[in-house]
C-alpha cells in the first residue's frame, strides 16, 4: 500500500453488537488487522466516561479515570474526548500499542 497506513474506525456507540452477531463483527476486525488495517475500538475506549463516569457502580467504570469525555448532547466529544480520538489514530498511525478495550 505504497507506505500508507488505512485505518477502520470501529465506533459501535449507537448500538450494542448483538450477541449473535459478535463473532461475525470480530471476525471481520480480525481479518482487516491480518491484512494490515489499523483497527480502532472508539466505543471500547470511550466506555466508562459516559455521563455516569463518577458512578462507581456502573460495569464500565474506569477508577483510574473517572472523566467525562462527552459534550452536553452526549453524542460528540468534548475537548478530553477529541484528545482520545486524536491519541487512537496517533497510535494506529505510528503503530504505537494502545489498549484495546471490548465492550
Amino acid at each position: 500500500m505504497s507506505g500508507r497506513t488505512t485505518a477502520i474506525v470501529v465506533h459501535g456507540g449507537a448500538w450494542s453488537i448483538p450477541p449473535e452477531a459478535r463473532e461475525a463483527h470480530a471476525a471481520g476486525c480480525l481479518a482487516a488487522a491480518e491484512r494490515g488495517f489499523a483497527v480502532l475500538d472508539l466505543r471500547g475506549h470511550f466506555l466508562g466516561h459516559g455521563y455516569h463516569a463518577e458512578d462507581p457502580t456502573v460495569p464500565s467504570y474506569d477508577p483510574e479515570d473517572p472523566t467525562l469525555w462527552f459534550a452536553p448532547d452526549c453524542i460528540h466529544p468534548n475537548d478530553r474526548g477529541h484528545h482520545e480520538v486524536r491519541r487512537l489514530f496517533h497510535a494506529a498511525i505510528t503503530g504505537e500499542d494502545f489498549t484495546y478495550r471490548l465492550p
